[in-house]
């Protein structure tokens, strides 16, 4: 699925977002859990995420750019 672009409005959560772009309360939740998700704590009004659904819907993908040298990444795994 292709991935969609959201961008943070004034007094968004992390939750918010997902929710307003398709996503569950407990996506974000799971996506907290992720080690180097700290960057995601903390999102101001403006800031981008491009999130990515699989075919059930689930998450498979969320990038949010922190900085011009740096971008956080975060994919699902594949059950095995």
């Amino acid at each position: 699925m292709p991935a969609q672009k959201v961008t943070v409005r004034r007094g968004d959560t992390l939750s918010a977002t997902f929710k307003r772009a398709g996503f569950t309360a407990g996506e974000s939740i799971t996506i907290l859990k992720v080690e180097h998700a700290k960057e995601l704590k903390r999102i101001f009004p403006g800031d981008k995420l491009e999130l990515q659904a699989q075919m059930d819907g689930k998450l498979a993908r969320l990038s949010r750019k922190i900085d011009p040298t740096k971008t956080l990444l975060i994919k699902r795994e594949q059950d095995k």
